[in-house]
């Protein structure tokens, strides 16, 4: 705040920062207040009070973010690259904790090697963060995901969206998206379908199995949330494509992946119903799986009147 340091307190005058490779610097700012100054972005301080700022909220959920400011008001978001991983905790089934491996996330597995931060810039709004480039809506979503925000990873689906191959960092970025298999969260096997829509003419596979999480929304589509849930023709179009299995005739069918008769009635039937209720029908075809075979005389083996 520029008043004297105590008595034998060294002064301040250098924050380095290599595993970013930032500097900051102390240097009066235009009301002659003492801030830390970014040396690479010669506008940017650090903001003083980084949980009571207006744009706090927007990063509360990203513990390793740092919160920048200029003179005109601008607020920024610099966050360092490093895929977290969200561990199991038996007792909280549904914790959001995040732990950070600096020495080498998942064994090098999703290296991001030409990126150390990336610098989103908060809208005049205060409402949302701005990511800079495919790369960083990525890693905005992966985050998001990871913390079970499910309604800014659906808003940020778009942001994502490609025709062209991902670049190394890129593709590194989309594949540690897969940590999030294990979240059977209705909205987040919505956002993860929206993710698979809008990168289909990447030319890369998404990292999960798109029968299994197609089956699964359409399980649990009742309790979707609006914001989050897939227009009829983009759920369509899903599911009108060969990544997804319909029957053991389909491109994509894979009994090792799990695709069992069950899910693949469920994908089938509802593309039934979407294309009847798009072109004015009331009736669809539906297809009924044939129940298991077993000895055991008990109706419920051997019963094949209902679903």
């Amino acid at each position: 705040n520029g008043s004297a340091l105590p008595c034998g307190c060294p002064e301040l005058t250098l924050v380095e920062l290599p595993r970013l490779k930032l500097s900051f610097t102390t240097r009066p700012d235009h009301d002659n207040c003492v801030r830390l100054f970014s040396v690479d972005h010669v506008d940017l301080y650090v903001v003083e009070d980084q949980t009571g700022d207006a744009a706090a909220p927007l990063v509360q959920d990203i513990e390793h973010s740092l919160l920048l400011a200029n003179a005109r008001g601008d607020c920024y978001a610099l966050v360092p690259v490093i895929i977290p991983k969200r561990p199991q905790v038996r007792s909280q089934p549904f914790s959001t904790d995040l732990v950070l491996d600096r020495e080498g996330t998942y064994d090098g597995l999703y290296d991001v090697d030409d990126v150390q931060f990336f610098l989103y810039s908060v809208h005049v709004s205060m409402s949302f963060l701005l990511p800079r480039g495919l790369a960083s809506a990525l890693y905005l979503l992966l985050l998001r995901l990871l913390k079970r925000d499910y309604h800014h990873a659906a808003r940020l689906c778009d942001s994502v969206a490609s025709d062209v191959a991902f670049s190394p960092d890129e593709y590194s970025i989309f594949r540690a998206l897969g940590e999030t298999i294990d979240d059977r969260h209705p909205d987040a096997h919505a956002v993860r379908l929206k993710i698979s829509l809008v990168t289909m003419q990447s030319g890369h596979k998404p990292p999960w199995d798109l029968t299994i999480e197609c089956a699964r929304y359409i399980a649990k589509i009742d309790h979707v949330s609006a914001e989050c849930r897939l227009p009829a023709t983009d759920e369509l179009r899903l599911l009108e494509s060969n990544a997804i299995a319909l029957d053991e005739e389909s491109p994509a069918y894979d009994p090792r992946a799990g695709h069992e008769p069950w899910s693949l009635a469920l994908c089938r039937n509802r593309r039934n119903t979407l294309q009847a209720a798009i072109q004015g029908e009331v009736e669809a075809d539906c297809v009924v799986p044939q129940r298991e075979r077993s000895n055991d005389p008990w109706v419920h083996y051997t019963d094949e009147c209902i679903f």
